[in-house]
């Protein structure tokens, strides 16, 4: 075997031992078992307005621009449209800012401290749906978003 075939064969065990570590690596990472220490959060499904069960994370300075974006991207599961259907927020609201200062009341009547938690960590977003601007109530929907363990989550729908 000549020296450049050695080479070439050497430099092409590397590459397939570096690919099966990485592999490895990530297989382990997505196999390693739960973090047990915290309990998992429950996606709240905000189309019954229930109060969730888990505790919002506290709002980012940027926490309209996240909220705002997970909103709009809920719309096909919350409202059942399609996604090429168009849409846009006409505002958001950060916490206690918000209109809707009474709404978690009714979503948390049972836990009164947590709700008043939930709603300053939470934003109101106001959006439109231009198709339907001829009806005021099938064109302007309004929904509250909580992040949760890092994530933006619709948690509540205003109806």
């Amino acid at each position: 075997m000549s020296v450049r075939s050695f080479l070439v064969v050497a430099v092409a065990a590397l590459v397939l031992i570096t690919a099966g570590a990485t592999a490895l690596a990530q297989d382990t990472k997505k196999g390693s078992p739960p973090d047990i220490s915290r309990p998992p959060v429950v996606k709240p499904d905000p189309t019954k307005n229930e109060c969730p069960n888990a505790e919002p994370d506290k709002l980012p300075p940027r926490a309209i621009a996240g909220a705002t974006r997970a909103a709009l991207t809920s719309v096909p599961e919350i409202y059942g449209v399609p996604r090429s259907e168009d849409r846009y927020a006409e505002a958001a609201f950060r916490g206690l800012q918000a209109p809707l200062k009474k709404f978690h009341k009714t979503a948390c009547p049972n836990r009164p401290k947590y709700g008043k938690l939930l709603q300053k960590r939470s934003v109101q977003v106001d959006m439109v749906f231009p198709k339907y601007e001829s009806s005021a109530s099938l064109s302007e929907h309004r929904v509250l978003v909580a992040r949760f363990d890092g994530e933006y989550r619709v948690w509540g729908v205003y109806r």
